[in-house]
């Protein structure tokens, strides 16, 4: 058995005081089996493999409560334009750009060093709140022949030129939806989620450029030092081959995640379909990826970054948030899985979806009561006090 003592840095348990540390750590295999004096550490385990830490600081590894890897599998990948720097992988920088011509200068240099066989310029980081109103209008004034695909910095919304329009076959007709405007080249929320990302975009991508994300995502947990993800929604709509691509690459990752299954991808499927599939593709499960058979994935309103979160105050500028899931369909999709002991992740963002909520796990609780529910609400951007005491009462 190879035990290891490490030395001569700062150690932070993360237990205890903030600033608490400890003098040496000592790890078998994968496993922390001693934390004390560097004295005690070589008594205890005198033929142990010594790493000096040479002034270093170590610390357990991270746990990331909520981070996509299919997220990073499709974006990373495409151009990035952004409001703000980023320090990916392989020494990658992105610097910030600001205003609205600077971004479209950004896009025609894109465009005009498009290669046919790209297909189409897709770019990542777009946001009106720093780059002003751009929408099909603005687009097919850079090009229309060239397809453009803008990314919203939330990843919640789309943007196409004419040419992407048809690149990807929308039409006025197909784009008939209260999430969708034709005319601004615009798709958002459930309508962009269900009908571009999953049917349509996805499903397009390679296997060896779902793998190239996925790799860059890998580098990335292990860069920041990351161990343990939980992602909820799954895989983001992967076909077969991006799946088997995501345990290959993931058998050699840092990190083990953990997946809660997005109950929007098989809904139609029924409380029973759907669990029998989760039950399916857990079968799979292994020392690097575990899905979760006891927790799904819901929503109900609109992306932070897009600032379409339901308030319970009017936003400023007169716009309005949406819902990606009405509360009524919530409640009908959750409530089966409720009452048979599942536990679920609700993406909230703003305090009105905090206060449906609220009123939903209320119901829930009223018609078929569970003492240990363990409700989870991923991001809970905006709240009010009262409301976390609500909760707690929950």
């Amino acid at each position: 058995i190879k035990a290891t003592i490490y030395f001569g840095g700062d150690i932070v348990t993360m237990e205890g005081p903030p600033d608490g540390t400890v003098e040496s750590v000592v790890t078998i295999e994968d496993t922390i089996a001693f934390t004390g004096t560097q004295r005690e550490a070589e008594s205890r385990f005198p033929r142990a493999t010594k790493f000096d830490l040479e002034g270093k600081v170590l610390v357990p590894g991270f746990i990331d409560n909520h981070l996509h890897p299919g997220l990073g599998a499709v974006l990373l990948p495409l151009h990035w334009i952004t409001p703000e720097d980023w320090q990916l992988a392989n020494n990658r920088k992105v610097k910030a750009t600001l205003g609205k011509e600077d971004f479209l200068r950004e896009v025609q240099r894109l465009v005009d060093a498009f290669k046919p066989e790209d297909q189409i310029v897709q770019i990542f980081g777009y946001s009106q709140f720093f780059h002003g109103d751009i929408y099909k209008k603005e687009l097919d004034q850079i090009s229309t022949e060239v397809p453009i695909n803008l990314f919203h910095r939330s990843f919640h919304e789309n943007i196409f030129n004419s040419a992407a329009l048809d690149y990807y076959g929308y039409n006025e007709e197909n784009m008939d939806d209260p999430y969708a405007d034709f005319e601004k080249g615009l798709v958002l929320e459930s309508f962009q989620m269900i009908d571009f990302l999953y049917g349509r975009w996805v499903p397009t991508l390679t296997s060896d450029k779902w793998r190239e994300g996925l790799e860059e995502v890998t580098q990335l947990l292990l860069q920041n030092g990351i161990t343990s993800v939980h992602g909820p929604g799954g895989f983001l709509g992967a076909t077969p081959e991006q799946i088997n691509a995501t345990y290959q690459v993931f058998a050699n990752a840092s990190a083990r995640s953990y997946f809660s299954y997005d109950v929007r991808l098989s809904f139609e499927n029924g409380y029973n379909g759907t669990m029998d599939y989760i039950r399916e593709i857990a079968q799979r499960n292994d020392e690097h990826i575990v899905f979760l058979t006891d927790q799904i994935k819901l929503f109900l309103d609109g992306g932070m970054f897009s600032q379409l979160m339901m308030l319970s105050e009017p936003y400023t500028d007169g716009h309005k948030g949406q819902y990606i899931m009405h509360p009524r369909l919530l409640y009908q999709l959750w409530k089966p899985f409720w009452e048979n002991g599942i536990d679920a992740h609700i993406h909230v963002n703003g305090d009105q979806g905090v206060d449906d909520l609220i009123y939903i796990v209320k119901t829930l609780q009223d018609k078929h009561p569970r003492e240990k529910h363990r409700t989870v609400i991923e991001h809970f951007g905006v709240s009010r006090p009262e409301q976390s005491s609500k909760m707690k009462e929950l």
